[in-house]
C-alpha cells in the first residue's frame, strides 16, 4: 500500500506517519469480503462492522480533521 502512495497506519516499517498517530498496531481491518463459491460459482458476501477500536481511532481522526479545517 505504500507503494501507492496509501501506507497503512500503525506499519512502523512503511508509513512514515507510524508515531504521528500513536497506534502501535496496524489498523486494517475487513469490512467486507465477496468471493465466488468454488463449486457453485454463487457469489457469497459477507460484511461486518468495523470493529471497535477501529471506529473509535476513525471516529477521533474525524475530530483532528475538523479541528484543522476551522483554522
Amino acid at each position: 500500500m505504500a507503494s501507492l502512495s496509501h501506507p497503512i497506519v500503525g506499519d512502523a516499517i512503511y508509513s512514515r506517519k507510524h508515531a504521528k498517530h500513536g497506534v502501535d498496531y496496524l489498523l486494517l481491518v475487513s469490512k467486507e469480503l465477496q468471493f465466488a463459491h468454488p463449486i457453485t460459482r454463487e457469489i457469497l458476501k459477507f460484511e461486518v462492522p468495523f470493529p471497535k477500536h477501529f471506529a473509535d481511532w476513525m471516529t477521533a481522526m474525524d475530530k483532528i480533521d475538523a479541528k484543522e479545517k476551522r483554522r
